[in-house]
């Protein structure tokens, strides 16, 4: 099977960006969500289209809209409200505590064992 020869670009990318697929071109369950992103992406802009002739506020538009449509696959939410939902969570999470005049995390088996001094 072939890709028809469109390999995407490689591209370095930092840790905090790594969460990127690149699927594989044999594979469609994993370009299925691509797919529907070209699709929608396909009602602003025609294939094969330079997008360097556009305003960069032009394209703040349309990725804003297309964030803030609803998508089947994420339960008739929009990628906007499932992103945030999704940091409410995580702010929620419990945080490590801090030892008292430290920016580093507590170590329960120093402080056990300080403990474990004091009593002998």
């Amino acid at each position: 099977m072939t890709d028809g020869g469109y390999r995407p670009q490689v591209v370095r990318v930092r840790p905090a960006e790594a969460g990127h697929l690149f699927p594989r071109p044999a594979l469609a369950w994993q370009r299925s969500t691509n797919e529907n992103t070209n699709g929608l992406l396909r009602q602003y802009f025609p294939k094969f289209t330079d997008l360097s002739g556009y305003h960069p506020d032009y394209l703040e538009l349309v990725a804003a809209e297309l964030n803030n449509r609803p998508r089947k696959r994420l339960g008739r939410r929009s990628p906007a409200e499932t992103r945030t939902q999704r940091f409410r969570d995580r702010l929620r999470r419990p945080t490590r505590t801090c030892r008292p005049g430290t920016l580093g995390p507590a170590r329960p088996a120093l402080a056990s064992r300080r403990r474990v001094q004091k009593k002998r």
